[in-house]
């Protein structure tokens, strides 16, 4: 082997390395839209997603009316034990509402989904009455054109984004900081402790 082989060998063998570590050190995402076609409220029935998977981990997104999934009246979504997400959307929905209730908790991290955790609202009201971790370090975005109910106690650290009225109706102890875009509420109806 020449020596002009064996740099280029070396070479290629550097970037082949190079890129097995950027494909090994990146989370893959996972995004799963509602369909709830089964007539199932449950969260945790697979054939309520469109790629039957439910979301439940730091690297995946639950998606409400996106992908021509249309939300066409009131949603309701049961979630009766713990579960985690990088991201929770309710986008271009057309008309309705998306009710996510039962006995679990919702814990927000979007560590792994790009940074911020997203919690987006638009164009439909969402309410939220489970418990609410907000567990990203690097804060949540909230935001939407509609409004955003979190009756359940909202608790956890790291700064939050507003971009959209939201209502806490829970006994809230969220020790993160708040700031409000243009058009931003935060508007507490309960015990709030910030």
């Amino acid at each position: 082997m020449t020596p002009t082989n064996r740099s280029s060998l070396r070479i290629l063998s550097a970037l082949a390395v190079f890129a097995v570590s950027l494909t090994t050190t990146r989370a893959a995402w996972t995004e799963s839209f509602w369909t709830q076609t089964n007539g199932s409220y449950d969260w945790f029935t697979t054939s309520n997603w469109s790629n039957n998977i439910v979301p439940n981990g730091t690297t995946n997104a639950a998606m409400f009316s996106m992908g021509g999934y249309v939300i066409a009246g009131d949603v309701i979504s049961t979630v009766n034990s713990n579960i985690t997400l990088g991201a929770l959307r309710a986008i271009n929905a057309g008309t309705g509402s998306l009710t996510l209730n039962g006995s679990g908790t919702i814990t927000l991290d979007g560590s792994q989904y790009g940074g911020a955790t997203i919690l987006q609202a638009s164009s439909v009201n969402e309410t939220i009455e489970n418990n609410l971790v907000l567990a990203n370090p690097s804060g949540a975005n909230i935001y939407g054109t509609a409004a955003l109910w979190l009756k359940g106690n909202v608790t956890g650290s790291g700064p939050i984004t507003l971009g959209a009225k939201v209502y806490l109706g829970g006994d809230n102890s969220f020790s993160g900081n708040v700031t409000l875009n243009t058009g931003a509420e935060f508007i507490a109806t309960s015990t709030n402790t910030f």
